[in-house]
């Protein structure tokens, strides 16, 4: 039980009973209502923490000796950073070992795998599996121009210069002669099944024994313009363009022998006298179909021809689509028809049907100057900016 207590009233002096706790209390002499001293009054609380008591008792209704005493809180050091230290550690440990065990299988794939970071830079429609001519004391294939493969997978190269390479289908080098003339500006190299080598400059076609390398013929034509480019057809027989007032296709037996010209091949659809003959590539399908491919950046699709030379479409575009050809300058096919176009991008290729499939990459930047296909169908590729004959295999279902 609290215990009142008084002090004197500052009007009229009459002691005011009050209870401790009290803030105010009434005189009963004058009924002035006075306020307790402050000296009177509980001292303010001295800590921040909510009373032990419960919330329907008020605290200033406790005398002091009776208040309890506030919880005493320990304060303890906070370990979660520490924690987070130690999981930040092993973190680290565990993506050091992931990047050592990642390099190792890429150590191991790449050992196992010819070419594995040139594919992986590349790639594509076809992945580099082979290389010619940049083996220990191999002869280099420079300015390269053209490649051919023959029925047992030899290839040949030839450069600008006139000078020809050839190797095994394992890579071994075989032999190297120069060809020999005045006019030695070198256009392409191609091979027929029997294994002979074609080779045009000067204006003509110059069959070489492909083994021995000396020349057996040398196939012209009367005109001042001359041949340009050439491809070799299922039957054996010869194609090369010519050039001049009207342009032309020239067909040769396999003998050399003039048998066909189909007339204004390029002309008749793009106008004018056609093209500079340098600027035409040639190629045939499997089944005879003829592809003359022209550089020029103006026009620069892919023609198609029957077999007897009659327009039938064309392929592609000039542009920087990727169904598009901005600087085309090889072409070859596969055995489905497929076709191959050296472009600056790399080898895009085309359906039979004309629509594009896709894209080989190369591991070089350099402009691709020959293409040609053996029997596996795998694509084979030279530059005149590398010193070395590129082999691909087909990511394509065969």
């Amino acid at each position: 039980m609290q215990i009142p207590k008084t002090f004197q009233c500052p009007k009229c002096g009459a002691p005011i009973p009050f209870h401790y706790g009290d803030m105010s209390a009434e005189c009963e002499f004058c009924g002035s209502t006075v306020a307790v001293p402050a000296e009177l009054r509980p001292p303010p609380p001295t800590q921040a923490f909510p009373p032990p008591y419960p919330a329907s008792q008020p605290a200033l209704g406790l005398p002091p000796t009776q208040r309890l005493a506030p919880p005493t809180i320990e304060v303890v050091a906070d370990a979660r950073p520490a924690r987070r230290s130690r999981s930040c550690s092993a973190t680290l440990v565990l993506i050091a070992l992931l990047l050592i065990a990642s390099a190792g299988v890429l150590a191991f794939v790449a050992s196992r795998t010819p070419f594995f970071f040139a594919n992986l830079i590349a790639g594509g429609f076809a992945r580099l599996d082979k290389t010619y001519g940049s083996g220990p004391g191999e002869a280099e294939v420079a300015d390269a121009v053209g490649v051919a493969v023959d029925g047992a997978g030899n290839v040949s190269v030839v450069s600008y210069g006139g000078r020809v390479f050839r190797f095994s289908p394992d890579g071994t080098a075989l032999s190297g002669w120069s060809v020999e003339g005045n006019d030695l500006t070198i256009h392409t190299i191609k091979v027929d099944n029997a294994g002979n080598l074609y080779i045009m400059y000067g204006g003509a076609i110059h069959k070489h024994d492909g083994a021995q390398g000396f020349q057996t013929k040398a196939i012209t034509v009367d005109d001042p313009f001359g041949l340009y480019d050439l491809a070799v057809a299922p039957d054996g027989s010869l194609l090369s363009y010519l050039g001049g007032a009207t342009d032309q296709l020239v067909r040769f037996d396999p003998s050399g022998t003039e048998v066909a010209r189909y007339r204004n091949p390029l002309s008749e659809i793009i106008g004018g006298a056609g093209v500079p003959p340098w600027q035409v590539r040639l190629a045939t399908g499997s089944d005879g179909t003829i592809y003359l491919l022209n550089q020029d950046s103006k026009y620069s699709p892919v023609f198609v021809y029957t077999p007897e030379g009659k327009y039938k479409t064309r392929i592609g575009a000039y542009g920087d689509a990727q169904d598009q050809l901005q600087f085309p300058q090889a072409i070859a096919l596969d055995s489905k028809n497929r076709v191959y176009i050296g472009d600056s991008s790399g080898v895009k290729v085309f359906g039979a049907d004309g629509k594009y499939v896709g894209i080989a990459r190369m591991p070089f930047t350099g402009t691709i100057s020959g293409m040609a296909f053996d029997k596996s169908n795998r694509l084979y590729v030279v530059s005149r900016s590398e010193k070395k004959v590129y082999r691909f295999a087909l990511n394509e279902p065969q």
